[in-house]
């Protein structure tokens, strides 16, 4: 069975008046950086749920700390605002993101997707790419003119942006039972197969037609 720990303000207090999924276990829940520290140093725990407020000046060192003591496997961050910079560190290594607001019945839905490989192995496990381009780059390439009269950048740049947000929102989707969380697995990963052959298309038409997404 799955384990996870919390820290976040009013997930910990929400945490002590709602029923887990049966397939997870809740180890611990906290609101204050400390308190958390310790108490994942005496309990492992496969899933930390973080608010990113509470991970001092430096989060990207904290989650990896508290990766280590916990052993975890799986990292989420929910927030409210951040640097966009900050956002595509944190995926790059490997964190999931969740935006704020989100209740812990929410939570539970979106655990259950988590960990919906680990509960039906036909799920296939293989590792998603994350994004080859951002959302600002995509932004730009949808306004670019081309050398000649072709709008291919801006239509396939709308393409791939469109795939991301699938991608993401079945990544979300609420799950009655674990054929939902199967079928919602499904489309997050062929999706992701998808933008990931329109994103190298993208990269080889930017490189037939000289545009350089300056930083």
């Amino acid at each position: 069975m799955a384990t996870f720990a919390i820290l976040h303000e009013a997930l910990a207090e929400q945490a002590k008046h709602e029923t887990a999924l049966s397939s997870l276990t809740l180890v611990c829940a906290e609101k204050e950086l400390a308190t958390f520290r310790q108490q994942i140093s005496a309990h492992q725990s496969e899933l930390l749920i973080l608010d990113l407020t509470l991970l001092g000046e430096n989060p990207l060192e904290t989650i990896h700390t508290f990766k280590e003591q916990a052993q975890a496997t799986t990292i989420i961050v929910i927030y409210a605002f951040a640097k966009w910079e900050l956002i595509q560190q944190l995926i790059t290594n490997g964190v999931r993101i969740i935006k704020a607001p989100i209740n812990f019945r929410l939570l539970q839905a979106s655990l259950f997707n988590t960990f919906s490989t680990t509960m039906n192995p036909k799920i296939a496990t293989a590792p998603i790419p994350t994004f080859r381009y951002s959302a600002n780059e995509l932004s730009r390439l949808q306004e670019i003119k081309s050398g000649v009269d072709c709008e291919c950048p801006n239509h396939l740049a709308d393409l791939v942006l469109s795939l991301q947000s699938f991608e993401d929102y079945s990544q979300r989707c609420q799950n009655k039972n674990e054929k939902d969380a199967a079928i919602h697995a499904m489309l997050h990963r062929k999706t992701a197969q998808a933008r990931v052959l329109m994103e190298e298309a993208l990269t080889e038409l930017c490189r037939h037609e000289n545009i350089v997404l300056e930083m």
